[in-house]
């Protein structure tokens, strides 16, 4: 009898151990469960949310469910960053930003702008370009550059009276021709320039001579210029750090004559080149026929 007696206490306590033990495990299992499963929420790395599924895939439905939603939602998120890269466009990746303005790929889109905004700036090189960009990224990986390019653009830029002042001159050197005027003429021109019509190093007696053959023609009894007020100037840096003036733009020639069968009208297309003290040293001219 006191056999049976302390088997039967043996076994009770056998029994009490391995409920306690199993109770013991169970809880540890889902204390591990918790922790891993608040890890996996509050990640935002696929790799442990996909660790938590694999390494309990007995935890509650929905602590699962709602890792995998977690899952789903980043994987449609990366794919939209990945589109968002690749149309390479700013507006893309305003659009991401605004959509995921907490995004783990917030330095690398501020990166993305940053490249495609001075892309522009390299593309368009105007004024325009570099003040949007140091506009948009005062700090930016090319804000250095993109200051030195602005100093450049405005010592580049033409300013109204210049422009004025640019055109009066070339139209000065037509006038005179009408009125074949050599003071007048050669006062606009370098003392030797740099091309003319097509000949280097040109000197005032050989635009004096071009003037001249203008009417050698007898039937030529007056002619007259008109500017067609297209005129292109551009600001022209050289290498001693001084600079030209680069113009572009047409102007209409009549010709009165005796004899009414010859050419008596034409549209002249210019490109002259003149110096920083506002004297012609490049004129060459090309006609166009209508």
């Amino acid at each position: 009898m006191k056999t049976t007696t302390k088997v039967m206490i043996a076994l009770g306590v056998a029994m009490v151990a391995t409920t306690v033990g199993v109770l013991f495990y169970l809880s540890s299992k889902s204390d591990r469960e918790m922790e891993a499963y608040r890890s996996a929420i509050e990640s935002e790395e696929p790799t442990v949310m996909n660790s938590y599924l694999e390494l309990f895939p007995d935890a509650p439905v929905a602590h699962r469910d709602s890792v995998m939603l977690l899952l789903s939602r980043f994987e449609r998120t990366e794919k939209e960053w990945r589109d968002a890269v690749a149309s390479g466009t700013r507006r893309a990746i305003e659009e991401f930003l605004r959509l995921y303005p907490k995004t783990i790929h917030l330095i690398e889109a501020k990166v993305k702008l940053d490249s495609i905004d001075w892309q522009r700036v390299k593309t368009e090189g105007t004024a325009e370009a570099v003040q949007a960009y140091l506009k948009n990224h005062p700090d930016g990986e090319h804000s250095y550059e993109a200051k030195d390019l602005a100093e450049q653009l405005e010592n580049k830029a033409v300013s109204s009276e210049e422009q004025l002042t640019v055109e009066r001159i070339v139209m000065h050197f037509f006038y005179a021709i009408a009125e074949q005027n050599e003071l007048m003429l050669t006062d606009v021109v370098d003392n030797v320039m740099t091309n003319f019509l097509h000949k280097n190093n040109a000197t005032k007696n050989d635009v004096i001579a071009y003037m001249n053959k203008q009417y050698a023609p007898e039937d030529i009894v007056s002619m007259s210029f008109r500017s067609n007020n297209d005129w292109e100037v551009e600001k022209v840096m050289t290498d001693d750090g001084s600079y030209n003036f680069d113009v572009k733009g047409s102007v209409d020639q009549r010709i009165n004559r005796t004899d009414n069968s010859r050419e008596g009208f034409v549209t002249l297309k210019v490109h002259a080149v003149l110096t920083a003290n506002q004297k012609i040293t490049e004129l060459n001219l090309q006609k166009l026929h209508p």
